[in-house]
């Protein structure tokens, strides 16, 4: 029953890093998904939507942006404390941009990413790296109290990102 268990345990955990969503039906779903499956199950009330013409993006493309939203969603609900979430995707012409918005306590982004006490801010630098590596742009705002708020911004050119 144990190995079971385990093995059930790391199925989910590998289709936790790629579902197959993400590969069948594009990041639209693979996102609500997420949202659906981990801020409303933790109580989170999530406005998820898009704007513009939705399209599939090159799956380099699709995969960075996963991660980096799960990172964010897994932020708010281990972090934030919050009651709402707001998660929007925009297809511009040239770049897919990202909104994730919360009503939590949000946090000191400078102090988090420069404390000594203990490694914190790890997942927020992954944010930024993974999003960098696409020639993209994140900016993190927040502060005590007022909840935190994520932009991403990412060309969707194939050239740039070789998707």
């Amino acid at each position: 029953a144990l190995s079971i268990n385990m093995l059930d345990e790391i199925h989910r955990l590998i289709y936790e890093l790629r579902p197959l969503l993400l590969d069948d039906l594009g990041l639209v779903s693979a996102i609500r998904w997420l949202a659906e499956n981990n801020l409303e199950t933790a109580g989170i009330v999530v406005n998820f939507k898009t704007v513009g013409r939705k399209r599939r993006l090159a799956p380099r493309l699709e995969i960075t942006l996963f991660r980096v939203i799960q990172e964010a969603v897994y932020n708010i609900i281990k972090h934030a404390y919050a009651k709402n979430a707001d998660i929007v995707l925009h297809f511009r012409k040239g770049v897919i941009g990202v909104q994730i918005r919360d009503d939590g306590v949000g946090f000191d982004f400078h102090e988090t990413l420069n404390s000594k006490d203990r490694p914190r801010g790890i997942g927020l630098l992954g944010m930024k790296e993974r999003v960098a590596i696409m020639n993209g742009t994140l900016y993190i705002r927040s502060c005590p109290g007022e909840g935190t708020e994520i932009d991403i911004n990412i060309p969707t050119n194939q050239e740039i990102y070789g998707g």
